[in-house]
């Protein structure tokens, strides 16, 4: 898909749906002010990985949700990142970031994570 059509079928479904608390005038208008540097960041990660390419891969994360499941999409070997999936070979480190004022249940978790990856 070129980044054109993902744009586009994307602008198509957050006009027609959008978020909770967002018009549809709004979204519209979001797209048309910004289409241009949308376009820009889809290019650049649609375009395939350099071979010879030398770089560290990491995960960064909270403890929420989104980030418990990209980290079990990662486990499950269906994390896709730059237009491919990553394996948990692929990554070279999870990182926790700590804004300093989490849940305990949520720092019980750092240990129980730590074993998946």
């Amino acid at each position: 898909m070129t980044p054109h059509a993902l744009l586009d079928a994307l602008e198509a479904r957050l006009v027609t749906a959008p978020p909770p608390g967002v018009s549809s005038a709004y979204a519209a208008g979001f797209f048309a002010r910004r289409r241009g540097q949308l376009l820009l960041h889809l290019r650049a990660a649609l375009r395939p990985p350099v071979a010879s390419e030398e770089r560290i891969v990491t995960l960064n994360m909270g403890l929420g949700r989104d980030s418990l499941a990209m980290l079990a999409l990662l486990i499950e070997g269906q994390l896709v990142a730059e237009g491919r999936p990553l394996r948990p070979a692929d990554v070279d480190a999870v990182v926790f970031s700590d804004p300093g004022f989490e849940w305990a249940h949520t720092y019980a978790l750092l240990p129980l994570r730590a074993a998946d990856v």
